[in-house]
């Protein structure tokens, strides 16, 4: 009986839609009205159906089941204000929490003298990385995982250590990679997913490859996105064969790349569970902030159904290209209060997965 019932307010309250329209212009608080209506409708939805009864364990799977859903409309015949009281009020952590909710973490503690693919450093260590997580209040971490990860003592240590110490700490787990010659090889991707799994128990795979970077006319060359496009469809056949999650960093213009009958975007987001739109700026709003330049990859994602989060940089202004694209230079108080401004734009949007700092080492080191 439980199940069905659980089963009918599902069907009930819930409605897939795109809840994107067109980009915010001048007020980025544009959702944030929507967001508060959407959790509304969880709750009371739940309670018109007579669900209240159910453990509140049960009750917490389901409006977490129900708000994997785009866009949601109200349970037919509830008053729009009854609530369970057994529960606790439910708070929206797009709303609550930290605009910031992942990192990408380049690096690795193991010294060079006892691997070669050692890089020696210590911010690394398992401890540490998994404390900053914690206190930052990550619910992510995408880890860079060497070549052949489940090879070498040290290696295979340090990943395991690392991942036990940031579950620990509460935060689940990408491996990270981006070799570009996987593009051409996709076989490798496999290899390199497979030997990361061996090495941890990792909940998901990351991939940055990024092609574009060392091919020109990138963008007009149809076999190589064709390439490229074969290469995350490998990654995704054995990242779930061995019960992992695929996620993919995008950069935003890939939306607005043609390939084939629609974008270089929508060809590869059915083949992942993620996406990661880069949207490197030091503001959220204007043409060149954050927000417009991400919406467009925004549509593409919520109209497939994927979760997404956006990526921002405190790289150097050398790495980054220039201080317009990163927030080096602008400090941790700019960083938070700029990104609230995207989590407020888009936070209407069950996908939305909050904003992933590119990364760890440049983070620890950024100024107040």
């Amino acid at each position: 009986m439980a199940s069905a019932l659980v089963g009918g307010v599902i069907l009930a309250a819930v409605s897939l839609a795109p809840v994107i329209g067109a980009p915010p212009t001048g007020n980025d608080a544009l959702f944030s009205g929507k967001a508060l209506t959407r959790l509304n409708i969880l709750e009371t939805s739940i309670a018109a159906a007579g669900a209240c009864g159910l453990p509140a364990t049960a009750i917490t799977n389901l409006i977490s089941a129900m708000a994997a859903a785009p866009q949601l409309t109200p349970a037919s015949g509830h008053s729009g204000t009854k609530v369970c009281g057994n529960i606790n009020p439910v708070a929206d952590t797009h709303l609550t929490a930290s605009a910031l909710t992942s990192m990408w973490a380049w690096g690795n503690a193991v010294p060079q003298s006892k691997d070669s693919r050692g890089l020696g450093e210590e911010a690394f260590q398992p401890q540490t990385i998994a404390h900053y997580s914690a206190t930052k209040g990550l619910a992510n971490v995408r880890l860079s995982v060497p070549w052949a990860a489940d090879q070498g003592d040290a290696i295979r240590s340090w990943v395991s250590a690392s991942v036990a110490a940031l579950h620990a700490s509460g935060q689940t787990v990408s491996a990270l990679g981006g070799d570009v010659g996987w593009v051409s090889n996709p076989a490798l991707v496999s290899q390199w997913i497979t030997a990361a799994h061996t090495a941890a128990p990792f909940n998901s795979i990351q991939l940055d490859v990024e092609p574009w970077a060392t091919t020109g006319n990138w963008t007009t060359n149809l076999p190589a996105i064709a390439s490229y496009v074969a290469m995350v469809k490998q990654a995704e056949t054995t990242a779930h064969s061995l019960g992992m999650k695929l996620g993919i960093d995008a950069p935003w213009w890939l939306s607005t790349t043609p390939y084939r009958s629609g974008t270089v975007l929508s060809a590869v987001l059915p083949y992942v569970n993620t996406v990661s739109i880069i949207a490197f700026s030091d503001h959220a709003a204007g043409t060149d902030g954050i927000i417009a330049q991400a919406w467009p990859a925004v549509e593409e994602a919520s109209g497939a159904l994927v979760p997404f989060t956006i990526g921002v940089q405190t790289s150097s202004d050398s790495v980054a290209g220039g201080s317009q694209y990163t927030f080096a230079d602008k400090g941790s108080a700019v960083l938070e209060a700029e990104c609230a401004k995207v989590r407020t734009a888009y936070a209407a949007s069950a996908l939305y997965s909050g904003v992933t700092v590119e990364e760890y080492l440049s983070w620890l080191s950024l100024g107040k």
